[in-house]
């Protein structure tokens, strides 16, 4: 229930309510959360590439390597990325004088990614793979997490 509630704020994103419900999360739930978005990413991209095999390679190397080796490596790109994403958040945030650390922009633009990856897989599955879908997507993310920065409010004047 607790999992439904997360995507369902997520979809919500950037509004205040949904913001501040979704940055009451703990950090594990956020993660999971974060592995289910990259299961949806790439499971039909698995799917593709299983049944594209030209028999170049050993097909049980070619299935390890599709089952174990590429969900691990999207991972860590995956968490590299939110890493990027949330530091220049930081900046960002800094820029506008809010009230923000790394660790809930972390979070936050992991909640944030939900919409840009439903679109992602969507115009895969319809389209394939493009880069004019991979700018609108990025350009959906930082509108998003923009609006998310200027949500909060300003630093108070130091005296």
């Amino acid at each position: 229930m607790k999992f439904l509630h997360m995507c369902k704020d997520s979809l919500w994103l950037p509004q205040r309510d949904a913001m501040k419900r979704l940055m009451k999360q703990d950090m594990t739930s956020a993660i999971f959360y974060f592995f289910f978005l990259l299961f949806i990413l790439t499971v039909q991209m698995e799917i593709e590439l299983l049944a594209g095999n030209t028999g170049e390679i050993p097909q049980s190397v070619f299935y390890i390597q599709v089952i174990i080796i590429y969900p691990i490596f999207m991972i860590l790109l995956g968490l590299t990325a939110t890493s990027i994403i949330a530091g220049c958040c930081v900046i960002v945030s800094r820029m506008l004088k809010r009230k923000l650390m790394f660790q809930l922009l972390w979070k936050l633009s992991i909640f944030a990614l939900t919409k840009p990856i439903i679109i992602l897989a969507i115009a895969n599955f319809l389209i394939g793979s493009n880069q004019y879908i991979n700018i609108v997507v990025f350009i959906l993310l930082a509108l998003t997490m923009f609006k998310i920065i200027t949500n909060f409010p300003k630093r108070n004047a130091r005296v």
